[in-house]
C-alpha cells in the first residue's frame, strides 16, 4: 500500500495532507451507524501505518488533533473514549498518542458490529422485523 501512495503522490507532504484533508472533511458519524464507525476505524488504521514514512502526520499524536477526531465520534464513543483517557492519564501522567485512539476504535467498531450481540443484531430495523407469515394473514383477511 505503501509503494501505491509514493508512486501515485510522491512527496510524504503531499501523502500526509491527503490524510489530514480526509480525516477533517469525514462527517460525524451518528449514534447508531456502525457500518460508518468501520469504516472511519479501517480509515484511521491506514492512516496510523503510513505515520512511520510520513513525518507530517506525527501531529495526529496531539490532544488537539484527537479532539477534532473524536467530535466525529457519535456521543456515546466520545464518552467512552474520555473515560479511557482519563484513565490513561491517572497512569501515565500524559495524553495517549494516536495509535492508543486508533486501537480503542477498532475494538469498539468489532462491538458495534458484531453480527450476534451488536444493537443492530438484537434491534433490526422495523423493515427487517416483519413477519412474513402476519403480512399474508393481513391480506387474506384472517
Amino acid at each position: 500500500a505503501w509503494e501505491m501512495l509514493d508512486d501515485r503522490f510522491g512527496d510524504p507532504f503531499v501523502i500526509g495532507k491527503s490524510y489530514r484533508d480526509k480525516i477533517q472533511s469525514w462527517p460525524k458519524i451518528t449514534a447508531k451507524d456502525s457500518k460508518d464507525l468501520r469504516e472511519f476505524a479501517d480509515f484511521l488504521t491506514s492512516v496510523e501505518s503510513a505515520i512511520p514514512y510520513v513525518q507530517g502526520l506525527q501531529v495526529l499524536n496531539d490532544c488537539v488533533a484527537n479532539q477534532r477526531i473524536a467530535a466525529k465520534l457519535p456521543d456515546w464513543l466520545s464518552a467512552r473514549w474520555n473515560r479511557k483517557v482519563t484513565e490513561f492519564q491517572d497512569e501515565h501522567k500524559m495524553f495517549p498518542d494516536f495509535s492508543h485512539f486508533v486501537k480503542f476504535l477498532n475494538k469498539e467498531a468489532r462491538i458495534a458490529c458484531n453480527p450476534i450481540t451488536s444493537l443492530q443484531a438484537i434491534k433490526p430495523t422495523e423493515l427487517d422485523n416483519k413477519h412474513p407469515y402476519k403480512d399474508i394473514s393481513r391480506r387474506s383477511g384472517t
